[in-house]
């Protein structure tokens, strides 16, 4: 992948299910049957110093081991490309999660009552 474009397209198949536990820079999604994980961190150039966003690809195994799967440096413009687009798939992610929160509060006070 030599573009930022062509990256998201691709990770654009993956279907968002919800926020990774406990992380604000991890959206859990399903390729198959298989969770991966979208990610990012800030990092240093050690060439000349300059700040990017490596944005990454981290699938769970079966015993909940990560694997790492792909990762892209993300630097001047396509930053801001790819905050925009992260923040798309955030906003589906927590959408995500509440639906998942009050379906599971209903079961369980049916379950209750």
């Amino acid at each position: 992948m030599h573009r930022i474009e062509e990256l998201l397209s691709s990770w654009d198949k993956l279907e968002v299910i919800g926020m990774t536990a406990d992380k604000h820079n991890s959206i859990l999604t399903l390729c198959g049957d298989v969770k991966v994980a979208i990610e990012f961190r800030y990092d240093t150039s050690s060439f000349d110093g300059m700040t990017y966003t490596l944005a990454y690809l981290v699938a769970y195994t079966e015993t909940g081991d990560r694997v790492s799967v792909q990762s892209y440096g993300c630097h001047d413009h396509e930053q801001i490309e790819f905050h925009k687009w992260f923040a798309k798939k955030k906003a589906e992610a927590i959408y995500a999660d509440s639906k998942e929160e009050r379906r599971l509060k209903e079961f369980v006070n049916t379950y209750l009552s």
